[in-house]
């Protein structure tokens, strides 16, 4: 039926009302399932490659850790009771479906929940009525340029989510990391507020500019030997000074048929992945 209703709208008319439409459909879907992203730590990843092992790897670290994740991927989807493959044909699903599912992520009482978040959802404005906590930024590489008309382009759209990050309302956990809601300032003292963060690849040519936009705390992974942080503060072109960021480098990577060793932050990491970019995700 839509489709019938689009052929008949001029096509200068239907690309004028496309914004409009995107936004108030995806405000409809957070007013329906009541914002539920308001009530869990929301990680957003996003980048060219890698997104899709990275939300997996992410979610497997925290279920390691004691807490229910709930996760949504190009691969597949989770609401913290169950695991089932994609088969929407798209990542970021519509607001009304990843809402949903983001409110059955709380109602089977995740704590976390892990969004891939893609530019063309972004364009889309699915990502507008999620309160993120936490962004990740994978790399960025000339791929999808044709629904965006330059890399330019493209790379400011991942920007707009980045940008999206100050508009998110701050978060207060108790020690499960359950989200609450103090009812006074006082009461605030009793909980832990959730940093608004930025996680970078320091490798990727990208980086200063995903580094850019505000957050509490930034965290930049690096396989480049930097020297000291000053240098590092020059290249991504962050106040030294400041105690807001941190470099945590890895490397010495073996990778062969039985896995990937490799060493980050000075610790030994034994993965059963094939790939040296697999230490990288």
């Amino acid at each position: 039926m839509l489709t019938k209703i689009k052929k008949l709208i001029p096509l200068k008319l239907f690309r004028a009302l496309q914004t409009p439409y995107h936004y108030l459909m995806n405000l409809a879907a957070a007013l329906v399932y009541r914002f539920p992203a308001n009530k869990l730590i929301v990680i957003g990843v996003t980048g060219t490659t890698g997104k899709t092992s990275v939300v997996y790897l992410i979610a497997k670290a925290l279920e390691a850790n004691g807490y229910k994740v709930g996760y949504t991927s190009t691969a597949q989807f989770s609401d913290g009771s169950k695991e089932w493959l994609n088969d929407k044909k798209m990542t970021m699903v519509d607001g009304f479906f990843t809402q949903r599912l983001i409110r059955q992520m709380f109602k089977n009482a995740c704590q976390y929940a892990i969004i891939e978040t893609t530019s063309e959802g972004i364009k889309q404005w699915r990502h507008t009525f999620i309160n993120y906590d936490v962004l990740v930024f994978t790399g960025l590489y000339p791929e999808h340029i044709e629904a965006h008309g330059s890399f330019e382009k493209y790379k400011i759209t991942k920007g707009e989510l980045f940008k999206h990050l100050k508009n998110c309302h701050t978060k207060y956990i108790n020690d499960k990391k359950i989200v609450c809601r103090p009812k006074s300032q006082l009461k605030k003292l009793d909980f832990q507020r959730v940093k608004k963060t930025i996680i970078v690849n320091g490798d990727d040519d990208q980086a200063p500019y995903f580094l850019s936009f505000w957050s509490e705390s930034k965290f930049i992974y690096s396989a480049l030997a930097w020297e000291s942080r000053a240098k590092a503060a020059r290249h991504f072109r962050l106040d030294p000074t400041t105690s807001d960021w941190e470099l945590i480098p890895y490397g010495d990577i073996k990778a062969d048929l039985a896995g990937t060793e490799f060493i980050i932050d000075q610790q030994p990491l034994k993965l059963k992945l094939l790939g040296d970019f697999n230490a990288q995700n």
